[in-house]
């Protein structure tokens, strides 16, 4: 029979820990990002989901390119895995050192971090890096260090539905109360139960939530390098009511 030692050296976490990260230059619109991850494990290596690039990230960091985005915004990024959509928005500011690159696991940060210094290590100002995982107490000593965010990216940061009522309560404690503050949400539909959550919860929360359509030629090429039609993956807009 094992004792309590024996199972500790049998599931020790390192044995898990897979750095062999391979640099890749992604190209979204005009943007060319020098970008760190596990490119050539599979997505459905759900242990990995913060090294990986996943499609939702380039949908989204795609839209970033088209849609305008303030060059003077504070932008959050929550659960950034690698960090395109947030090195892309940070590529579109005057001061990419208004962007902060947010997640909840170490070895994720440190990915992060790793992506930042490959794409602004010879400037001054840069994105910057922080730990926070979702939820009132931690959000609210997060605010009082960086404050509150006039854009926050998502990008299937939703793979368990059971995220989505404290994704929304961090959204809207993050955002600065202002009628151009947007949240914008990109995933792939794994349930059809994910969105009707996520219009239940908004609604309840305060905020209003709206499908932004993938019309553009450039979105149906990586849904067609990602085998995906356009139903299977969705990128909704959240203001405030």
């Amino acid at each position: 029979m094992l004792d309590s030692e024996d199972v500790e050296d049998i599931f020790e976490p390192s044995l898990f820990v897979n750095t062999s990260y391979e640099l890749k230059e992604i190209s979204v619109g005009e943007v060319v990002i020098k970008l760190y991850a596990l490119h050539k494990s599979a997505t459905t290596d759900h242990d990995l989901t913060g090294q990986i690039l996943w499609p939702a990230a380039k949908i989204l960091s795609l839209y970033l390119t088209q849609c305008g985005i303030c060059r003077n915004a504070s932008v959050l990024e929550l659960g950034a895995g690698c960090g395109l959509a947030g090195l892309v928005a940070a590529n579109l500011l005057d001061d990419p050192s208004k962007v902060m690159l947010t997640d909840n696991n170490d070895l994720v940060l440190d990915l992060l971090r790793r992506n930042i210094d490959a794409n602004f290590h010879r400037q001054t100002e840069k994105p910057r890096c922080e730990h926070l995982s979702w939820g009132v107490e931690e959000v609210d000593g997060f605010i009082g260090r960086h404050g509150t965010y006039d854009v926050i990216l998502g990008a299937d940061v939703v793979f368990w539905p059971s995220a989505v009522p404290l994704l929304l309560q961090t959204v809207h404690r993050l955002l600065t109360k202002q009628s151009s503050a947007k949240f914008f949400l990109s995933y792939i539909n794994r349930s059809r139960y994910t969105t009707e959550l996520l219009h239940a919860v908004a609604d309840k929360s305060g905020l209003r939530l709206e499908r932004i359509e993938l019309e553009d030629e450039a979105f149906r090429e990586i849904l067609r390098a990602n085998k995906l039609d356009k139903d299977q993956i969705s990128l909704l807009l959240c203001t405030l009511r």
